[in-house]
């Protein structure tokens, strides 16, 4: 197949740079093609996040022709080329033997041609190859038929693959959810298979989670999560303690939400706080995002959206300023943009009634006085009062309680009348 307009889908210095990569290699007498995802994301007319090169070039003969190259992953068989401002990754043709840790080749073997490296490969979408001169595409394993027909399937026999890289499970179900493809029946059944999921188990949880991330970024998620219940997949990795049986798949009015929202952050606070009774979900989802290895931020994120969620769906229809306000102090306190990370949420809209909540919320964090250091008077003028130790904190409280129902009593006046008549 010859595609040699695929490139201009790419930026003009990009293609410059890849122009000069597969020059450079084949002036010194190598080969050199695109490899792997870009090539299949061109086809399918998706944007491009990295190009990949594969050559018959050694490692040490990549960093001999490029003037800057750092070795990153050279035990692997990468170079990173540096053009300018912006890095590639050079990669040798390679064949690789077993994988003992389910994870990583024991050893990499360096091989002579493309069709050896692309033999390795786990899926036929991913084992295509690009010739960026003449636009000739390599496909020796029937991967175009199988972007035409949308269908993910392994190399070879899905249990051999599998077995290789127990990650593989878990890549075939964020294929298959964020390209909308369906996956080969053969494939399909290997991913429950008790000696391929052994292999998965193995698998390190910041790897799942990387790919469950990648996932929650897709265009839906609803497949992936389909498919990683469905398999019993996601179990090797996650339970949801405290929930019963019957509830611990995500329903499809749940599935439903979760595909019409874009941030994967908001997908991912719903989609935990589902397991959950709302009123307690910010407490139950941490020792699961812990389990998961999330961030510090990322369960912060899903934590306070759970809060958020649950004061809003669960107040009565004209829920008490007061209380408004003192929510959003919290949120004063804990979050370092909480106004905009209250316009992140509102998205959430489409599928919760909570968007006039979130624009009260934008008002009192605009407006009122919510935290200690917003009083107008401090903790010296209470020393001055002659309050001492505790009791300074205990009257700072109290102060807070009577400007969280009227902000307008919010002056040094005001505050310190409060003071003498307790």
């Amino acid at each position: 197949m010859q595609r040699p307009d695929l490139l201009k889908a790419l930026p003009a210095i990009i293609q410059n740079d890849i122009a000069v990569i597969h020059k450079t290699l084949r002036v010194n007498g190598f080969e050199c093609y695109l490899v792997g995802g870009c090539v299949r994301d061109l086809l399918l007319g998706r944007s491009v996040k990295d190009l990949d090169f594969t050559t018959n070039a050694e490692p040490s003969s990549v960093q001999s022709i490029f003037k800057r190259t750092v070795p990153t992953g050279i035990k692997h068989g990468t170079i990173t080329v540096l053009l300018e401002d912006r890095s590639y990754e050079v990669t040798t043709y390679r064949a690789e033997s077993d994988y003992s840790d389910a994870r990583r080749p024991d050893r990499i073997t360096f091989a002579k041609t493309l069709s050896e490296d692309l033999s390795r490969r786990d899926f036929t979408i991913n084992a295509l190859a690009l010739d960026p001169d003449t636009g000739s595409i390599t496909d020796e394993h029937g991967g175009l038929d199988d972007l035409e027909k949308r269908i993910l399937r392994t190399i070879g026999k899905p249990e051999e693959r599998f077995f290789e890289d127990g990650l593989r499970t878990v890549r075939a179900c964020r294929f298959a959810s964020v390209l909308g493809f369906t996956i080969e029946p053969g494939t399909l059944a290997a991913l429950s298979l008790p000696e391929i999921q052994k292999r998965t188990a193995l698998v390190a949880i910041e790897r799942f989670t990387d790919e469950l991330w990648k996932g929650f970024s897709g265009k839906t998620v609803s497949g992936l999560i389909q498919h990683l219940e469905g398999t019993g997949l996601l179990d090797l990795f996650v339970r949801f303690p405290g929930t019963k049986p019957e509830t611990t798949k995500t329903t499809p009015e749940i599935l439903s939400k979760l595909d019409q929202i874009r941030s994967a952050e908001n997908r991912m606070g719903i989609w935990l706080s589902h397991f959950f009774p709302l009123q307690s979900a910010e407490r139950s989802i941490e020792p699961v995002c812990k389990k998961l290895k999330f961030s510090g931020s990322q369960m912060q994120y899903c934590q306070t959206l759970t809060r958020v969620l649950a004061f809003a769906l669960t107040a009565q229809p004209t829920p008490n300023i007061a209380d408004q306000r003192r929510f959003c102090a919290r949120l004063k306190k804990e979050l370092a943009s909480p106004i905009q990370w209250l316009e992140e949420i509102e998205e959430i809209e489409r599928v919760e009634p909570i968007a006039s909540m979130i624009l009260q919320f934008k008002e009192i964090l605009t407006n009122d006085p919510l935290l200690p250091t917003d009083l107008k008077i401090d903790g010296n003028d209470l020393k001055s009062l002659g309050f001492e130790g505790r009791l300074i904190g205990q009257k700072i409280d109290q102060l807070l309680t009577h400007v969280y129902k009227d902000p307008g009593v919010n002056t040094r006046e005001k505050l310190i009348e409060l003071l003498q008549a307790n």
